[in-house]
């Protein structure tokens, strides 16, 4: 029995039982000439929405609603989140973070990781030596923040992330990013091993994992590919690139007329997003993904593999046999106010009704009147803020971080966080965590506190409804 069927019988027994938070018929599909002018299975939907309820809202707007701060003194106006911990960016320049700090993702100076001494509070402090960012990024276990040019980060440097050597030891101190003779930097983009940084010459320099050419560096040493990289100006010749978003294996880019390319492990069987390194060719030149256009946001998950036994609420519940772990990951755009999601996921994470690998875009239907602005993805969840403020979540409910006031087991399709009652202008998922940026300058998460993701001492409750961030009040 494939993973298909399995899915839908469990998913009609889980619906009849009421075991699912959201149970809803995925969307046909209907074909469109793909690039080679036969026909493809995905839906036209991305400029031409189908006859619904959503036929009478007004036109998408990609535009971010600014925040207003209600308390200048501790106003978030960006937010980032990495495997487990959450960043902001404050209204003064500082940067304040919270939740796991094992290996210094908090920048506090000292590593403080989970169960440490209690009497080192707050939870959520600023990072020590950072002023003035205009800009913050967070992935894996790195944090990265961009100040008059300049990328600061601390944390992990598994991978050369912070331009040193890489190591396994704590980075909890800030460090500035040796760009040297390549300039400047004007915008920042931390992936998931891997970091990418816009240069006033407009190039775009990356640093770190490079196992897989994601980074689109040329060659240095014939016959030998390095696994980390030092900062380096990417290959890819004129190629426009306003942002960039690395998953473990590959690179998706955005261009500034919203043009998807991508480069790095962009082939085998899981798509443009691969867990299966084993079965990949790596691609240097970049490839366009011609599927969709006019992407206005765009969300990549790390590569994840579960121990044996699962343990991302999978949806055998109890009456198959768990099979071997898969690796498995996922990426989400949105295009001309459409969800396109694809990679691999087992509960849903793709918000298409069903758990299939979906090697393109494939669509995934709202149905509300407000459009999707902004996604974000992690380990087995998507969420997208909508243009009314509101946040759509799928994918397991582990730890309650769909959002709904209560713990159920996962949602194929999107599903509202209805216990979030504010007005969302972001939304960051950590791999069981949920926060958003309120448009007042506060944040607000939920799901699990095992890390301190909710900005109080760690436990391990499940935690459905919104719980307040309180940071440290700047003179």
């Amino acid at each position: 029995m494939n993973v298909r069927r399995l899915f839908a019988l469990t998913f009609l027994v889980a619906c009849s039982c009421g075991a699912v938070v959201a149970c809803s018929d995925a969307a046909e599909r209907q074909g469109f000439p793909d690039d080679d002018g036969g026909s493809a299975s995905l839906p036209p939907e991305a400029s031409v929405p189908e006859a619904s309820d959503e036929d009478a809202r007004a036109p998408f707007d990609p535009a971010d609603r600014p925040v207003v701060c209600a308390d200048a003194g501790a106003c978030a106006v960006e937010l980032v989140a990495g495997d487990r911990h959450f960043c902001a960016r404050m209204s003064d320049g500082t940067v304040q973070c919270w939740g796991d700090d094992e290996l210094g993702s908090l920048g506090r100076g000292v590593a403080q990781p989970v169960g440490a001494d209690a009497s080192v509070p707050p939870r959520v402090a600023p990072v020590k030596g950072v002023a003035g960012a205009t800009e913050i990024g967070a992935a894996g276990e790195t944090s990265c923040a961009l100040a008059s040019g300049a990328v600061w980060c601390w944390g992990a440097n598994k991978n050369a992330e912070l331009s040193a050597p890489s190591d396994y030891d704590p980075h909890p101190d800030a460090a500035r990013v040796a760009l040297g003779a390549l300039g400047d930097a004007t915008r920042l983009d931390v992936g998931h091993g891997s970091i990418c940084a816009r240069l006033s010459s407009g190039q775009l320099a990356c640093w770190g994992k490079d196992d897989e050419q994601q980074l689109a560096r040329s060659q240095e040493d014939a016959g030998v590919w390095p696994i980390v990289r030092a900062p380096g100006v990417a290959a890819i010749g004129a190629l426009p690139v306003a942002r960039v978003k690395t998953g473990s294996h590959t690179t998706l880019a955005l261009t500034p007329t919203g043009e998807l390319w991508t480069w790095g492990a962009v082939s085998g069987d899981e798509g443009l997003v691969s867990g299966r390194v084993s079965s990949i060719s790596p691609a240097l030149v970049p490839k366009r993904v011609a599927r969709i256009a006019s992407v206005t946001s765009l969300a990549v998950s790390a590569t994840v593999v579960d121990e044996p036994g699962g343990g991302h609420g999978g949806p055998w519940f109890g009456l198959f046999p768990w099979p071997e772990p898969e690796p498995r990951a996922h990426a989400c755009a949105i295009a001309s106010g459409e969800v396109y999601c694809w990679g691999k996921s087992e509960v849903g994470a793709l918000c298409t009704g069903m758990p299939d690998v979906e090697k393109e875009p494939a669509h995934a239907r709202i149905g509300v009147k407000a459009w999707p602005q902004r996604v974000a993805v992690a380990d087995e969840i998507t969420c997208v803020r909508m243009t009314d403020g509101t946040i759509q979540c799928c994918g397991s409910d582990r730890k309650g971080r769909l959002g709904t006031g209560s713990v159920a087991l996962y949602a194929p399709s999107f599903v509202p966080a209805s216990a979030f009652t504010g007005r969302a202008v972001q939304v960051a998922t950590s791999h069981d965590a949920v926060c958003a940026l309120l448009e007042g300058g506060g944040v607000e998460c939920w799901g699990s506190n095992a890390h301190g993701e909710l900005g109080r001492a760690p436990d391990d409750e499940d935690h459905p409804s919104p719980v307040k961030i309180t940071f440290q009040v700047t003179p």
